[in-house]
């Protein structure tokens, strides 16, 4: 085992670690399991990623984080508004959008958030090109997919041409 992978092993330890103190609510009790299920999360995820691919930015990630609970709030907002109104404003339909995030662990992870954006869900991945499923679609959501993919490939350390997106 290289140094790289010592250092990825630790890293993903560390991760699934926390999140088992979050899933667990920290409750000590659950501590022989836990060890158990961390340790073969991170071997796991070493044989399913390339170390590399996990090494994330801490700056991407805050940057990330800030735009996920936008997002989320907005989101919640969105629908629950929605929801609430006596004849729903919705107007389903698709809109196509495509990314530039390399394929991997950044696109993976895009397609799976899009959903924090109002009224949206990923509906299909073909390549590079995306089918979103909108409540509303009118609603104009490139530049929001812009900018949730620009902090993703932040957080990835992935390097997009900006005259692509």
């Amino acid at each position: 085992m290289s140094t790289v992978d010592v250092r990825a092993f630790l890293i993903r330890v560390a991760w699934s670690g926390l999140l088992w103190i979050i899933l667990t609510g920290g409750r000590t009790e659950d501590w022989m399991l836990g060890v158990l299920v961390v340790m073969a999360s991170a071997y796991a995820s070493l044989r399913i990623l390339l170390p590399s691919v996990f090494l994330l930015s801490p700056v991407g990630m805050i940057r990330f984080i800030a735009v996920f609970l936008a997002y989320s709030f907005r989101g919640g907002i969105d629908v629950a508004i929605r929801a609430s109104r006596r004849f729903p404003d919705i107007e389903p339909g698709f809109v196509h959008y495509t990314t530039v995030l390399p394929f991997g662990a950044s696109r993976t992870f895009f397609v799976a958030v899009i959903g924090l954006l109002p009224g949206s869900l990923t509906a299909r991945l073909e390549d590079d090109r995306l089918q979103v499923h909108l409540l509303n679609r009118h609603a104009d959501v490139t530049p929001q997919l812009r900018s949730l993919e620009e902090r993703i490939a932040d957080m990835f350390r992935d390097i997009i041409d900006q005259a692509e997106v």
